[in-house]
């Protein structure tokens, strides 16, 4: 069989079966990216986490799951000034304010309080269905968070307390497989703050996983679960700081990574600071070593391609206070 012979061949199998050459599909990792509060992840992901992906968010109360997508959301609407915004508010406890604290114009997102999972998904795919029929919306960035998916009734449970978690995981793996096929195909971003549960694995140990069943833990392109440190820091009797770490619990688009350091500023309202928070991740790769109260960069820095870092180290190569440190970096981030 000659190469026409082949490629004729190969075509004629494709024909109507839905398959597309693997050399012209859409790869996630080539999308446009938005980036992300947590910085460590833009320098992860190669700038941002990008569009045409379902990310889930999980982990305990007052980790920074919901807050890290609230401050995306703000940095979207900064980098795409074109783009629009939605949240599905399972819990009907939206507060404007706060995401405006953050740094969302809430008058450019839109909001829906669904009666159930089932409903919240069918709007998602509706929205979606209104996209991609229109030739104005077709290249409309769209950002949305679902907070939170894993606390909601099905429609038959709907004049019960609450569903059991094992109808909510069915609901939601029947839903989640046809939605991420459809986001693949556009430039569409949503985020899933999700509840983390207790599994067992023996001997009196227990592993935090996310909640909602397979659907959750499998069928979304990126999961980031965030956990709790015992480092928070006071002003006498006041918590200030928060720390807390995020770990790529999975990735179709990187390598897993653990223990991301966050903090949480509580005086901003328990904000990610994207600035120590990095230094910090910095610190942990040994790229920033300290000595006596001193921090320097370590000429290992040579060999990574962060441009903004190897511009401090090339021209400021000294010793840094923490707070001239932070000032540095943040000075030529922006």
């Amino acid at each position: 069989m000659d190469n026409q012979e082949y490629l004729d061949a190969f075509n004629s199998l494709l024909e109507d079966t839905g398959f597309e050459v693997s050399q012209y599909s859409n790869v996630l990792t080539s999308n446009r990216k938005i980036k992300t509060p947590i910085e460590a992840l833009n320098c992860i992901l190669g700038g941002g986490l990008p569009f045409g992906v379902v990310a889930n968010s999980f982990g305990r109360p007052k980790t920074g799951k919901s807050t890290w997508l609230y401050q995306m959301m703000a940095l979207f609407q900064k980098q795409y000034p074109e783009g629009i915004c939605f949240i599905i508010d399972t819990e009907t406890s939206g507060d404007p304010n706060r995401a405006r604290f953050f740094g969302v114009d809430t008058s450019r997102v839109m909001i829906i309080c669904p009666q159930s999972i089932e409903s919240g998904f069918l709007a998602i795919m509706k929205m979606l269905e209104n996209k991609n029929k229109s030739e104005k919306l077709k290249n409309a960035p769209v950002f949305g968070i679902w907070d939170s998916i894993s606390n909601g009734l099905a429609q038959d449970n709907s004049t019960q307390s609450r569903m059991n978690a094992q109808d909510r995981a069915r609901i939601i793996k029947n839903y989640m497989g046809p939605l991420m096929v459809e986001i693949e195909k556009c430039e569409f971003f949503l985020g899933l703050v999700n509840q983390a549960v207790y599994q067992d694995v023996g001997h009196g140990h227990k592993h935090i996983v996310s909640g909602g069943g397979i659907g959750l833990e499998h069928q979304v392109h990126f999961s980031l679960m965030f956990d709790r440190c015992n480092s928070d820091g006071y002003d006498g009797s006041f918590l200030v700081r928060r720390w807390s770490t995020a770990s790529i619990s999975k990735s179709k688009l990187s390598p897993e990574f653990s223990n991301i350091p966050i903090l949480m500023d509580i005086t901003q309202g328990g904000m990610i600071d994207e600035i120590d928070s990095f230094v910090e991740y910095l610190i942990n790769l040994e790229i920033i070593t300290p000595a006596r109260g001193w921090y320097r960069f370590d000429k290992i820095l040579e060999n990574y391609k962060i441009h903004y870092l190897y511009y401090i180290f090339k021209y400021y190569a000294k010793s840094f206070r923490y707070s001239e440190l932070t000032s540095r970096v943040k000075e030529v981030r922006v």
